[in-house]
């Protein structure tokens, strides 16, 4: 058994022997690093080939020397490529600062068009407001204004249907109470009818002077004008009224159109 049991150690012993030089083998290719294939070696030959004049010849080359060298490859056309990058990086930046310079301005503009038109309708607010409160303030001078007119139209047409009147007559159609009227809404300044007031009180007033005696007065001066011994009375009288009904007529004529054009006024003032 001693003997049969011996040729078992040669072999162990041969196949470390084995195994010591295949981990010599593999520590040799660790030191001279990855293997490559053929192809690959052509190829970085090539490429080494290409590049080789950009490299520095040797460590202690300078930099100016360096710069040369490795600016030495680059063509015209190179220049002219990286010339035309740069224009229009610019070009682009300055696009892009005019588009944001535009933008900024439409909206400095369309701030201040906001604001312009918020100004505008506050104005129109306002001034709606003004003439809502104007016109509250009218609506009683304007009942005013055409009650006064009313009443110069009945006082011009009894003066002018009728017959002659007298002073009292007058006051009793209410002439002086509408002079009176008429003067009171012109010194309260109302825009566009103080002056219109203003003549139609001073009409009134002619109205008024104008003194028309009855008949029974004009009757009496003619019996007292008459010559002694006289078979008529004289007719100076009589002349002398006459004379001052026509003058009331057309005095009364004179109101009537101003009362006319009075209306005309108002009408303009009112719808404004």
């Amino acid at each position: 058994m001693h003997a049969n049991c011996c040729p078992r150690v040669a072999p162990r012993k041969q196949a470390t022997d084995d195994g010591g030089q295949v981990d010599s083998q593999r520590q040799a290719r660790r030191r001279q690093g990855p293997m490559e294939l053929p192809h690959l070696q052509d190829r970085k030959g090539r490429v080494m080939a290409m590049y080789s004049h950009l490299a520095p010849t040797s460590i202690s080359i300078g930099y100016p020397e360096f710069l040369g060298v490795l600016l030495s490859g680059i063509t015209p056309g190179d220049w002219l490529a990286v010339l035309v990058g740069i224009v229009v990086g610019i070009s682009a930046m300055l696009v892009a600062v005019g588009i944001a310079w535009t933008q900024r301005q439409d909206q400095i503009m369309d701030r201040l068009m906001q604001a312009r038109d918020d100004r505008e309708r506050q104005m129109e607010a306002d001034a709606r407001a003004d003439q809502r409160a104007r016109w509250e303030l009218w609506k009683e001078e304007h009942s005013e204004c055409c009650a006064l007119l009313r009443q110069g139209e009945d006082v011009a047409s009894a003066v002018l249907e009728g017959p002659p009147c007298t002073q009292e007559q007058l006051r009793q159609i209410g002439l002086c109470a509408f002079r009176t009227d008429a003067r009171q809404l012109a010194d309260r300044g109302i825009a566009g009818l103080a002056e219109t007031m203003r003549e139609l009180a001073d009409a009134a007033d002619v109205l008024l002077g104008i003194d028309v005696p009855d008949g029974a007065a004009v009757l009496r001066k003619c019996l007292d004008g008459a010559e002694p011994g006289a078979s008529s009375p004289s007719p100076l009288p009589i002349a002398e009224a006459q004379s001052k009904a026509i003058q009331q007529a057309a005095a009364a004529r004179d109101l009537q159109r101003l009362v006319v054009r009075a209306w005309d006024v108002l009408r303009n003032e009112w719808a404004a």
